[in-house]
């Protein structure tokens, strides 16, 4: 998920199928190392929340902020070109053969009564992350 520039509302809810295994390390890769482990990114991964620009994360479907819990973790991922701030590589542009892997930092927001990962967040720590609550009348799927 992305936005743009200014105040961007990003919308997290429970997921029939989402996982609570645990992704990631506490610890930061060792530099200039060809990954061992690439993580499959399991959930929503918002790419671009600024808290500067005023960014926010809305819960859905009854949740509150009670109900979640945010850890930071590292990860590797690929195709990085996928997870730029900017957003994802764009659909129908022939790819390269410039395969890359990110190393990255993240926030991962999970159910505390479940462990289940509802959504991570690039490059932005727990503390840096303010919430919302959202009704779900008020928004769109799609």
């Amino acid at each position: 998920l992305w936005g743009n520039e200014g105040a961007d509302l990003f919308v997290i809810r429970r997921e029939p199928g989402t996982t609570s295994r645990e992704i990631g390390s506490t610890q930061p890769p060792v530099p200039n190392t060809f990954p061992t482990n690439v993580e499959e990114v399991p959930a929503d991964f918002i790419l671009d929340y600024n808290p500067a620009q005023g960014d926010v994360i809305g819960l859905a479907g009854g949740l509150t902020r009670n109900d979640i819990v945010l850890t930071e973790r590292f990860l590797t991922i690929g195709d990085a070109r996928d997870y730029e701030s900017g957003g994802p590589f764009p659909p129908g542009i022939p790819r390269t053969a410039d395969f890359r892997f990110l190393n990255t930092r993240a926030t991962i927001i999970r159910e505390a009564s479940t462990g289940n990962i509802l959504g991570l967040v690039k490059e932005v720590s727990p503390s840096q992350i303010q919430f919302t609550s959202v009704a779900d009348g008020s928004i769109a799927l799609g």
